[in-house]
């Protein structure tokens, strides 16, 4: 199971399992990031579980965030997120 909420207007954390089965549950925030402005960090701490869906769906944000001049910072990286950004070399994208 994946949940996310706002926690501030520029604060979103994200709680569960992040894999192919349930990115879909994300789509919403994909949405909501574009209508952001500034600064926006994405609370990861609570995330059990990454696959490589999971973690092409968090630089899609990154990107997407890029696109609308959003700083986008990922908070409270767990070791396993931070073990699968090193295994696809892609430690330096997600901050």
């Amino acid at each position: 199971m994946l949940i996310w909420n706002t926690q501030t207007p520029n604060s979103v954390q994200i709680q569960g399992v992040l894999n192919q089965e349930t990115l879909l549950t994300l789509l919403p925030l994909k949405e909501q990031i574009k209508g952001l402005e500034g600064k926006v960090d994405v609370d990861v701490s609570a995330l059990e579980q990454v696959d490589s869906a999971g973690l092409a769906l968090l630089l899609e944000l990154k990107e997407q965030a890029q696109q609308k001049n959003i700083e986008l910072s990922y908070v409270g990286t767990t070791e396993a997120l931070e073990k699968l950004k090193l295994l696809y070399n892609v430690d330096q994208l997600i901050k």
